[in-house]
């Protein structure tokens, strides 16, 4: 299992032990074989429950991260293959293939003008990626493990990363220098969200924090857990702390609320500048690996290990449609800019293309509605 062992040495194992857990890691002789196990085991298609979604292949490996590029049109994934593809969506065709990366690519982030692409890998490094020639701009180094998340900032001057050892690092997209590394965390980093206007960014391990990115202050520490109940460094988490990771962050357009997910199953909204938690949401049955707002605002949408997506209405709090048809768990989400579509990535190889269809009201009862 070369990823894991590209992430283990010098890692504590519990640290190992989420990772598989959050990338739903395995060998690609264990992961093919699932697959193809899974398949033989559905009923003939005939008798499946149809989805309304449209299935991208290519990946060898399982899909670790999706992005829209700003058009819409184009996309980009990373793969446990080592590999980013680069997508045609409107001809749903892979039209280019990015190697270089020596281990797991974790995360992919499209840059706000279509240009530029930044990716996170197991093999500690990030690269910027010039996405009309295919060609790496540069390799940032620093990270002492795994780079598990990437984000670049909405006005694209500015790249952020997170990692298994405990920090983020924000760099600098035009002169492609190491700005400033942020420290504070005591477990991996996870997530990473930039704010509308690129000025405060969030990071999520066990905690979340909230950060002014100019001058690198922390603004505040979310209390997502009790702080006594926190282990000293080094020790092994008890089973409840892991449950409070965070795997996803996402601001809203205006930058005032955001959301979090992750391991505890659940989604909660926050108003941003006091760092007051406002609702939490509950209906996943397995960790949440991606949330993300709707560009409306109305809506939300999440996707989980528990292999669905599911979409979130903001002010009632609730779920009301649920995405199936993975046969693995979903561990990336991204949603069209104009909001009319969802890219879902997953342990199963594959990315799928939903159509968003949002009713003009939520139905009565809080039952959700199956889109298989």
């Amino acid at each position: 299992m070369q990823f894991f062992r590209s992430i283990q040495a010098g890692v504590p194992g519990w640290i190992s032990l989420l990772i598989l857990s959050f990338a739903a890691c395995g060998s690609e002789e264990e992961q093919e074989q699932k697959v193809s196990t899974e398949s033989r085991d559905q009923p003939p298609a005939e008798d499946r429950p149809k989805d309304p979604s449209v299935v991208l292949s290519g990946h060898k490996w399982g899909v670790m991260s999706v992005s829209y590029g700003p058009d819409g049109k184009f996309a980009i994934s990373g793969s446990k293959d080592r590999t980013i593809k680069l997508w045609d969506l409107e001809q749903e065709l892979v039209i280019a293939n990015w190697t270089g990366h020596e281990g797991a690519v974790t995360s992919v982030a499209f840059g706000p003008y279509g240009r530029l692409a930044l990716s996170g890998s197991a093999d500690k490094t990030v690269r910027l990626w010039n996405v009309r020639t295919g060609r790496v701009m540069e390799t940032f180094r620093g990270h002492e493990y795994g780079v598990t998340a990437v984000a670049i900032s909405p006005d694209g001057s500015l790249g952020l990363s997170g990692s298994v050892d405990k920090t983020v690092k924000l760099w600098d997209l035009g002169s492609l220098e190491l700005i400033a590394t942020w420290t504070g965390h005591r477990f991996p980093v996870y997530a990473l969200a930039f704010s509308p206007d690129s000025e405060r960014a969030l990071t999520g391990a066990l905690d979340i924090k909230y950060w002014d990115v100019s001058r690198g202050n922390l603004l505040a520490t979310w209390d997502i857990h009790d702080p006594r109940n926190a282990p000293p460094p080094g020790n092994r988490p008890p089973p409840e702390e892991l449950k409070m990771g965070i795997w996803s962050l996402a601001f809203d357009a205006e930058g005032k609320r955001a959301l979090a997910a992750g391991f505890n199953r659940t989604i909660t909204l926050w108003d941003v500048k006091p760092g007051r938690l406002l609702a939490t949401w509950k209906g996943h049955t397995l960790p949440v690996s991606s949330v993300v707002f709707c560009p409306d605002e109305k809506y939300a949408l999440s996707a989980s290990l528990d292999k669905t997506l599911r979409l979130w209405n903001v002010e009632r709090k609730m779920d009301f449609a649920v995405w199936e048809g993975h046969s693995m768990g979903v561990v990336s989400a991204s949603i069209r800019p104009d909001g009319k579509q969802v890219l879902s990535g997953s342990s199963d190889t594959t990315i799928r293309m939903w159509p968003m269809k949002q009713p003009e009201q939520t139905p009565p009862d809080s039952s959700p509605i199956s889109m298989k």
